[in-house]
């Protein structure tokens, strides 16, 4: 009889369903991007501009984010009627 029981690979948070998440759970940048829908430095750029969610520092060099600052964030920026589209930078002028 062995003295170790052989370990089954864990499942990443990607490969877990998202209905086993709380609100409360902490997701990390790449993840966080995902579910809002826009590049990991995009939000990079928004958070360092003081414009995206709430940051969680986790240790020195990772910050997470919680799910339900995401989904409030994501609440604010809703627009009700016609959205300001930039100019056209690609005609001259």
């Amino acid at each position: 009889m062995p003295r170790f029981k052989k370990l089954t690979a864990i499942p990443t948070q990607c490969e877990l369903s998202p209905a086993l998440f709380q609100l409360g759970d902490i997701i990390g940048r790449g993840e966080a991007a995902r579910y809002c829908g826009v590049s990991d430095r995009t939000l990079s750029r928004l958070c360092e501009d003081g414009r995206g969610p709430p940051v969680v520092q986790l240790s020195k060099r990772r910050i997470g984010f919680f799910r339900r600052d995401l989904i409030a964030w994501l609440e604010s920026r809703r627009v009700n009627g016609k959205l300001k589209t930039p100019p056209d930078r690609s005609s001259g002028p």
